[in-house]
């Protein structure tokens, strides 16, 4: 089981201390940590679930070092306490060590480029206002430390999506939960955060879309490639890193919970990609609870209403039955006289 320390169980940035943070791991885990493990490669991933022997086939040299490689890929869990990244706080030792551990951790894909790493944090990275339902919001003490803060600073989102380069990032904090897209084109050094995933342009072909059974001349074909080729050359590919912010699992948000899977390709040769699938499932439904609520209010105001009837018929009862005794006594009296 891996656990985020997020606000509610260390503070922000004001009120953190030594003493919370050993009690924290003390009882669940570290607050700072990097579990590790091999990629799988194509053919182990298919030796496994097809239960054949083509695991153990080697059919030449070639395809044994490219397995090699491949199955040298590792996938990091970088766990990350982002409630001591923005300062300054309480105590700046901790937040120096916990900047030393993220230093360390950016040095995973200088040593292994093919690398892939899954950010675990608690506060979400910087967004601009309007992509998700909190906006970007700190709450500054008098001695400047953070009282309270709805996402990351850009200079810190910024730094971590460059240096430490993660290939997904999942985090909390934001009730409404939140999916987006960080993108990075390659003419520009500031990744943009975007709900919405819009495929990047690639160069097409400049050749006529329409043959009319006349044969171009080679030396305009030729040009035709040229130019083609250094225009693939002019556009990279941009890069993008997914974010996804959990959404509360408190009945009020729809008890939400997440199903977040690894996959390994199994239409890819080379293996090199991982699939990251992520799943919101709600196992709370809102209708449910005003079905209750509106029940118990035309209850309560039902048992009001009966209460109130039988006060006000046990009034008229009473007050009808004492008119009647007082008329009744002088008529008594003359019979008597």
């Amino acid at each position: 089981m891996i656990n985020i320390t997020g606000n509610h169980d260390i503070g922000y940035g004001y009120d953190i201390s030594q003493d919370r943070v050993v009690r924290w791991e003390q009882v669940f885990g570290k607050s700072n940590f990097i579990s590790s493990m091999d990629i799988p490669s194509v053919e182990e991933s298919s030796a496994s679930e097809n239960d054949t022997d083509s695991r153990r086939m080697q059919t030449s040299n070639n395809e044994e070092n490219n397995r090699t490689s491949r199955s040298n890929r590792r996938l990091h869990l970088v766990v990350l306490n982002t409630m001591l990244l923005d300062g300054p706080s309480s105590d700046e030792d901790l937040r120096g060590q916990t900047w030393e551990f993220l230093q360390e951790a950016s040095l995973l894909k200088e040593n292994g480029p093919q690398d892939k790493i899954v950010l675990l944090t608690h506060i979400p990275f910087h967004k601009e206002q309007g992509i998700c339902v909190d906006p970007p919001d700190i709450h500054f003490n008098w001695d400047n430390t953070i009282i309270e803060q709805t996402m990351l600073t850009p200079n810190t989102t910024q730094w971590i999506l460059n240096t430490l380069r993660p290939d997904f990032v999942l985090n909390g904090h934001d009730h409404y939960g939140c999916d987006v897209v960080h993108t990075l084109h390659h003419d520009q050094d500031t990744w943009i955060a975007s709900a919405i995933d819009l495929p990047y342009p690639t160069p097409t072909p400049s050749s006529q879309d329409v043959q009319e059974g006349e044969v171009e001349e080679e030396d305009e074909e030729d040009e035709e490639e040229d130019e083609d080729e250094e225009t693939k050359e002019q556009i990279k590919p941009a890069r993008r890193v997914r974010e996804v912010t959990q959404r509360s699992m408190m009945a009020e948000f729809g008890g939400y919970s997440g199903l977040f899977e690894i996959k390994t390709p199994v239409n890819n040769n080379e293996g090199d990609e991982l699939e990251f699938h992520y799943t919101a499932c709600g196992f709370f439904n809102d209708l449910q609870v005003w079905i209750v609520i509106v029940t118990d209010l035309i209850v309560v105001v039902l048992w009001f209403l009966f209460g109130l009837v039988h006060l006000i018929t046990s009034s008229l009862t009473n007050s009808g039955q004492a008119g009647r005794k007082i008329h009744a006594l002088p008529s008594e009296k003359q019979k008597l006289l």
